[in-house]
This record gives C-alpha cells, structure tokens and sequence, in this order.
C-alpha cells in the first residue's frame, strides 16, 4: 500500500485488498462463482449498505462484473491464511552492511605495502608539500588515505564501495565520489572507471543509452487530390469469372476518394503492381479534376 491508502479505515483497507485481488486475477475470474473469505464481519453486508463513500462506491461498481459472495470467518478458523502470511522464516533479508570506515585490515595491508611503492617510500623518507605522515599512514592535506599503486588493495577497496547491496552498484561519478571521501591514489578515477568495466552485473544490467524516442509525428496534409495515395491488398477472395481472387483498394489521403481494382493474388510476382498503381492514380485524378 502506498502512504495514501495505509491511513484508511481498517474496513476500507479489507475491501482494497478484495478488490486489488479481482482486478489482479480478473481475466480467470470472470464467468466464475467467486467466494471471497474474510475475517471482517462488515464486508459481507457491503452490498446491503444504503451509505457509501465515493471510494467505497467506486470499489463496489468495480465488484459488480464479478458473480462473488463475501463469507465471514472468524480470524481463530482462518488459521491457514493467517499462518501464509505470518511465517517466521518470511523477514527481511539481511543487508551486507559496508561500513565506509576505514576497518582495521585495510590499514595494514596498506601500511605493509608502502615500502613496496618507490612513491610512498619516498613521501615517507623525505617528506612532500601535499601528504603528511601521521602513524606512519601517508594522508592528504584534507586527511584522505593515501592508497599506495596496489592493484588486490585498489581493487578491494573499490569493491568495498561499489559491489556491495548497499552501495547497489553505482556508475563511474557517485563510485568516485564514495570512494574520495576516505581514499586517495594517483589514477583513481581510471581504476573505478576499468572496475565498473569489468563488472558483470553493471553490464549486464545497464540503463539504455539512447535518446528519448519523442512523441508521434504526424504526416503532412496533401495539397491537392490524388497527391497521396495509400494502397492496400484484399486477398484470398473467391475467384471470379475474369480470374480475380484479390482486390487493389486506392484511397486518396486529400479526398478520401476510394478506386477499388479487382486482380489476381501473383501480381507481384509478374511485376504488375507498379503499373497497375500508376494507371488507376491517373485514371482517378484525371476523373476527379474534369468534375
């Protein structure tokens, strides 16, 4: 239920679900006696009830194409209904909760591998203007993680931030944007655009990129008659005494005037069509223009 309807009335909210029900399985239920279960006494006096709301009345014009009758059962013998949908194992799937801290793992296998990157060995040893070292980690001056040029770690990092249910897989700027708040590395953006590249489920699951197709366009209105000439093909019609067993219909979009051709169904194939379409378009106009 959308906000609107969870505050109605709790009758109200019964005979929705009635209703959302037969317009979901109409097309098997009509032509069929329905009987319909519920456990509120009030809706099986729905159609004896002289005072109706226009939300109630509206509801009940929808119920009068169904042949249904409406039982009370009380909720203590509805026992299999309201165990369907009471289940304990139907809950909420468990969210992989991501954390965008900076978990305890990442850090030393980031500080392990600093002497391994001649860059970040050399920040550490002689210092630069843009990075400060605290705890021997390397940070930015707006006290951003310095990542050093390790693909497993780049790779799980952006995984951390990209992969996960609750990130949700978001494209190359909100990826980046997610993954700058704690992280910097030279060449961040190339990394996040080559892994959203490879992963499958972007893929396989990306947003059409084309245009917005637009609204119809209608044809141009001829100017005079017999200017635009649509034709169409009666086939497979009982064979006359001249041989015909299809009829040629010409209509003129200006005029609305028909010509109608009797002919046989292997004009295409003798190469006809063309000359018999140019005959009747002059025939037509010039009967039209000498009224």
């Amino acid at each position: 239920m959308n906000d609107a309807e969870r505050n109605y009335a709790v009758h109200e909210q019964e005979l929705l679900a009635i209703v959302h029900a037969l317009r979901e399985w109409r097309h098997y239920l009509l032509g069929n006696r329905i009987i319909v279960i519920t456990d509120h006494r009030s809706l099986q006096y729905l159609a004896t009830q002289d005072k109706l709301s226009a939300r109630q009345t509206r509801w009940s014009e929808f119920l009068q194409q169904f042949d249904y009758e409406i039982r009370y059962r009380p909720g203590r013998d509805n026992q299999v209904a309201d165990s369907l949908s009471r289940r304990p194992d139907h809950t909420l799937a468990t969210i992989h909760q991501s954390s965008l801290n900076i978990d305890g793992e990442v850090l030393e296998m980031i500080k392990a591998e600093y002497d391994n990157d001649p860059a970040t060995k050399q920040i550490i040893t002689n210092g630069h203007s843009n990075y400060k070292v605290t705890n021997a980690m390397i940070y930015t001056l707006d006290d951003k993680l310095y990542v050093p040029s390790n693909d497993s770690i780049i790779t799980r990092i952006i995984a951390e931030h990209h992969d996960t249910p609750l990130n949700g897989h978001l494209g190359e700027h909100k990826t980046f944007e997610r993954v700058c708040r704690s992280y910097f590395w030279p060449g961040m953006r190339k990394s996040i655009r080559q892994h959203i590249q490879r992963c499958q489920s972007c893929q396989a699951n990306k947003g059409s990129n084309q245009l917005p197709i637009g609204l119809l366009q209608p044809l141009d209105i001829p100017g005079k008659r017999w200017e635009t000439v649509s034709m169409d093909l009666i086939t497979s019609l009982p064979t006359t005494r001249r041989g015909n067993d299809a009829i040629i219909v010409f209509v003129d979009k200006f005029s609305k005037m028909v010509h109608l051709r009797g002919n046989n169904n292997d004009m295409h194939s003798s190469g006809r069509c063309p000359h018999i379409l140019r005959h009747r378009c002059q025939a037509a106009w010039h009967s039209s223009t000498h009224r």
